[in-house]
């Protein structure tokens, strides 16, 4: 799913930070959902696994270089306390992509792995979101200008040969 059709097809130029990052998030729960419930060879699940990994990687890096930083701005003491949950999600994250083989300890992680995600995601849909959002719609749609830059910077993607971001 690209990032319009999970903007309600609205698009990505002009949304809200907030708005790009729960389509980030939305996209994430899925492919957990499809992991959980996928009972294939270990391969498959292995390379559905790095799939959700990479997915949490790149959110994880638009998070930290763009989004907190300009929350850091305002609100210090919100952004650490948020990106310490994002240290802790990286490490299983790191340890689950690495993995030769794939086991029933692998399993074990992505099921930790999804646990923290999906608490994660909670904490900031609820709790950071509305709290940044009302910090102007404005400042917002700035800062999701800023995050589809990046994502097209970090995916290698251009306007000139795909269209816009998506």
């Amino acid at each position: 799913m690209d990032l319009d059709s999970a903007l309600n097809d609205k698009p990505a130029e002009g949304a809200s930070a907030t708005e790009i990052l729960r389509a980030d998030h939305h996209e994430v729960r899925l492919l957990l959902k499809e992991f959980a419930s996928d009972t294939s060879e270990p391969l498959a699940r292995k390379v559905l696994a790095r799939t959700v990994c990479l997915q949490i990687e790149l959110h994880d890096a638009l998070e930290r270089e763009v989004f907190y930083p300009a929350l850091r701005e305002r609100q210090r003491a919100k952004a650490d306390w948020f990106l310490h949950e994002h240290d802790e999600i990286m490490r299983i994250v790191l340890d689950v992509r690495d993995r030769e083989e794939w086991n029933d300890d692998c399993d074990s992680a992505m099921s930790r792995l999804a646990t923290l995600v999906e608490r994660h995601i909670r904490e900031e849909e609820e709790e950071l979101f509305p709290l940044v959002e009302a910090m102007g719609a404005e400042w917002l749609v700035e800062l999701g200008t800023a995050i589809v830059r990046q994502k097209e910077v970090l995916t290698r993607s251009t306007g000139e040969f795909e269209g816009p971001a998506t």
